[in-house]
């Protein structure tokens, strides 16, 4: 059955605001959002769960009866608490132009966000403000929050528009190595995205001129939502010559990376 509605007149839970503004059902204040649409958001794109209570859209703030905008289009997070029953806005970006149709915000492995979005003003124009269509990465959190890491705009005549992208990588993510005192550290990310857990393999061998020993040759699940796998393995003093990671996924993709264990 249908557990709870965040958002709209029909909606069952509070929402707060990024400035922590709570708007409580059935209040004369949650119903008048956004001129009566009862919402924090409006006209949004590709909802999408990523783990840890966080959902990301793409929020047009579009209003399709009236062809006007409640505000600027913008990459969004909420965190929703089931207990509390409460739908809280944690983070946006706000795209700098109006799109009133598609777009899509997703969580990257890094924690940064892939948005894509199509430019309501399109022109075949080679103004840089007057582009059809954006790909781009936002960082999310830190000294660089909502600081474009790279952004591809498309100009042309009629209408280029992209409705979602995706990113794939090349093989499984290890990043965060160390090893000290015999034990391995690292967090490994599958090099796609899915909506459930996956597995793999993790192998680590220590080689010189003479002979390659297999050190730890075991399986990995990783998690759902391209969120973190945290690996520890004791290794001794095995590596403390050097060893490498061999990180896979079920269908055969690999990655590997050298370390050194110091004591």
């Amino acid at each position: 059955g249908l557990d709870w509605i965040a958002g709209s007149v029909n909606g069952t839970m509070d929402l707060i605001d990024l400035d922590g503004t709570r708007y409580n059902v059935g209040t004369t204040e949650y119903e008048d959002l956004l001129d009566g649409t009862a919402s924090l958001w409006a006209g949004q794109h590709n909802l999408e769960y990523f783990g840890e209570n966080e959902y990301m859209m793409f929020d047009n703030h579009y209003d399709d009866d009236t062809g006007s905008f409640f505000g600027p289009t913008r990459l969004l997070v909420v965190e929703v608490d089931e207990d509390e029953m409460t739908a809280t806005l944690t983070w946006e970006y706000t795209l700098g132009y109006d799109s009133d149709i598609f777009g899509d915000n997703d969580r990257l492995p890094t924690g940064n966000m892939l948005g894509c979005a199509f430019n309501t003003d399109e022109s075949d124009d080679d103004d840089e403000s007057m582009f059809t269509a954006e790909i781009f990465e936002v960082v999310r959190g830190g000294a660089y929050d909502k600081t474009q890491a790279f952004s591809m705009k498309v100009w042309g005549s009629g209408s280029w528009r992209s409705y979602s992208v995706e990113r794939l990588y090349d093989a499984p993510i290890i990043s965060e190595t160390s090893c000290s005192d015999g034990t391995l550290s690292f967090v490994a990310y599958n090099n796609f995205k899915l909506s459930n857990d996956y597995t793999g393999g993790i192998k680590v061998t220590a080689s010189n001129d003479a002979y390659e020993a297999t050190i730890y040759d075991q399986g990995v699940t990783f998690s759902a939502h391209w969120r973190s796998t945290d690996v520890s393995i004791d290794v001794g003093s095995s590596c403390d010559a050097g060893c490498t990671i061999t990180l896979s996924n079920a269908v055969g993709d690999e990655a590997t990376e050298d370390f050194t264990c110091s004591s």
